[in-house]
């Protein structure tokens, strides 16, 4: 079993519930109780969108470490688990199942809630996810924007289910009583923008954490076409670009001190070390550390809804 959670990689899965179940429970419901209106979408139909995006990401872990297989000899011989602890044939197997069972509960909500075009998402994302790990990530940058842009869609899927329902039931009063979701929209917005950046950073990284093995195999990753240094200069803009639209964000729209201290000292002063560290790193080993911090970072991001929870949410 412990085979099995280290191949889906479980704590990414943990944080792909925990960013869905906060951002739905602590900051959309709440914004929307100010207002008076209350989710439309069931808490079991939610639970079942946040099972099948787990699913799928668990899928994309599993092709993408069957067709990195040879790479990861040299990249990460200790901890190769398609081949060696698990045979080819049952990932692939369990990589079916669970992109199987992803895409019939996907449909399945879509199509209860009357939101039959959405259901198209779910074999689209996995489709994407085995594409990525057997031709795109060899294209240019592709393959990293490809993995931001489906980060920005954890986020964004926690409303693109709830709002939908929540217009077609408020439609009729939206005219006179001037109801809109716009703050809404522009919060997800904001934690997509977030987890976008924070994303191709990592990816970056991680590319350059891969410099050996990917350069022995051809691989057309931007540390291997351009060089490490440069690789390093684009990540650290990358940075540059998180923390400045972070703290323009936070001091035009969260002036409350609790924002400001939360914001400062646990996401945009730990931005600052990364780009510290970055310009630092010299091996491989730096540059795993650097991708773990990111990941807190994330989270460290995700939690601020909980914050805005308890400050009642005063833009």
């Amino acid at each position: 079993m412990k085979t099995y959670l280290q191949l889906i990689r479980w704590p990414n899965l943990i944080v792909i519930a925990y960013c869905m179940y906060v951002l739905r429970y602590a900051l959309l419901i709440p914004l929307l109780q100010t207002r008076g209106i209350t989710p439309v979408l069931s808490d079991f139909h939610f639970f079942l969108i946040v099972l099948s995006c787990m699913l799928t990401a668990a899928a994309g872990y599993i092709v993408n470490d069957i067709y990195d297989r040879a790479i990861d000899k040299i990249n990460k011989p200790e901890r190769i688990i398609v081949g060696e602890k698990i045979g080819v044939r049952s990932a692939e197997n369990l990589y079916l199942v669970m992109n199987l069972a992803a895409i019939i509960m996907g449909i399945y909500v879509s199509y209860s809630i009357n939101l039959r075009s959405l259901s198209l998402l779910f074999p689209l994302v996995a489709g994407i996810l085995y594409f990525y790990s057997s031709t795109y990530k060899t294209i240019l940058l592709f393959g990293n924007l490809l993995v931001a842009v489906l980060s920005a869609l954890i986020p964004f899927t926690v409303v693109l289910f709830d709002l939908p329902l929540i217009y077609q039931k408020f439609k009729p009063f939206m005219g006179s009583s001037h109801l809109n979701f716009n703050l809404v929209i522009f919060a997800f917005i904001a934690y997509s923008v977030f987890a976008f950046l924070i994303s191709f950073f990592r990816e970056l990284i991680k590319d350059i954490e891969d410099f050996e093995g990917d350069r022995a195999f051809g691989k057309n990753t931007f540390p291997v076409t351009f060089g490490t240094t440069w690789s390093k200069i684009i990540a650290l803009v990358i940075l540059i670009m998180l923390m400045f639209s972070i703290g323009y964000v936070t001091f035009k729209y969260l002036r409350d001190p609790i924002s400001i201290m939360y914001i400062i000292g646990l996401v945009i002063a730990p931005l600052g070390y990364l780009a510290v560290m970055l310009l630092k790193a010299r091996n491989a080993s730096d540059f795993s550390y650097i991708s773990r911090i990111t990941k807190i970072i994330m989270i460290m991001g995700i939690t601020y809804a909980l914050v805005l929870d308890n400050l009642i949410l005063k833009f």
